[in-house]
């Protein structure tokens, strides 16, 4: 109410009872399978009547990290071909909050990022299913232009549909798990293969809390956060087994019409 200059409560947080690792439970291999299984998910995602948000936006979650909001506000121009420090470009998100852009936001400094394009991604046509939109239509900005705009996001048609059908269609859903657990499932997955914190930090858009990593210096060459942290994404039910994504393949040129 103006009478006070400063705000005694800055930076002081409420004391949570449970780590943050622990609000949320990751996927396990066996409940990634039952999510990607061809049958589940070309059916429930509804991908040839146009829903193009249901089939992507876990796929790139579950490869990436991401979070949400990142994938359903991303525009066409960032996901885009990046130069890397000794080789060819390289397929990758641009995470950015733009100015001449109002419903493009930042959780916070450190979501400001370039991701690669895991190889799954490629292998199931995503720079074709994008070249593809842009021919359907040249005016198009946003890469899922059909969601609409509600309280501050484009999140609440593929939340609803996640969190509150597929998963529960599937027995899977629990007071612990929603889209977000493809982040801990990410993160937990390159922390058991040994993947240094630093590497996962830059991945996921967190603080490091190390002001040296902080401050100075600039974030990872795409090249440098492939290898690391991309290239070491691959799920396994067995090991030997692999879960199997390229079934999940589609004709887009048949698709997008």
């Amino acid at each position: 109410h103006g009478y006070c200059d400063i705000n005694p409560f800055r930076g002081i947080q409420l004391k949570k009872k449970t780590r943050p690792r622990d609000e949320r439970d990751i996927f396990t291999e066996i409940e990634l399978k039952k999510i990607f299984q061809k049958e589940n998910y070309i059916h429930y995602t509804k991908i040839e009547r146009g829903r193009y948000e249901l089939y992507w936006t876990p796929l790139i979650g579950v490869f990436s990290g991401l979070r949400m909001g990142e994938i359903t506000s991303l525009y066409l121009d960032n996901i885009r071909e990046i130069q890397g420090k000794n080789r060819d470009k390289r397929w990758c998100f641009d995470i950015v909050e733009e100015p001449d852009r109002d419903d493009k936001h930042l959780k916070n400094r450190s979501s400001r990022r370039i991701v690669p394009v895991h190889e799954t991604l490629l292998d199931l046509r995503f720079i074709e299913f994008i070249e593809l939109l842009k021919k359907q239509d040249p005016k198009r900005k946003r890469l899922f232009q059909e969601l609409k705009y509600k309280s501050g996001s484009y999140n609440q048609n593929v939340s609803r549909w996640f969190n509150q059908k597929y998963l529960p269609l599937l027995g899977i859903k629990t007071s612990k798990n929603n889209f977000h657990s493809f982040r801990h499932t990410v993160s937990d997955h390159l922390k058991q293969k040994g993947i240094e914190t630093s590497y996962i930090n830059e991945l996921l858009g967190h603080s490091s809390g190390n002001i040296d990593e902080s401050r100075y210096g600039k974030g990872y060459y795409p090249d440098t956060l492939f290898n690391k942290c991309i290239k070491r994404i691959s799920y396994q039910t067995s090991p030997k087994r692999w879960l199997d994504f390229i079934s999940l393949k589609m004709e887009w040129d048949k698709i997008i019409l």
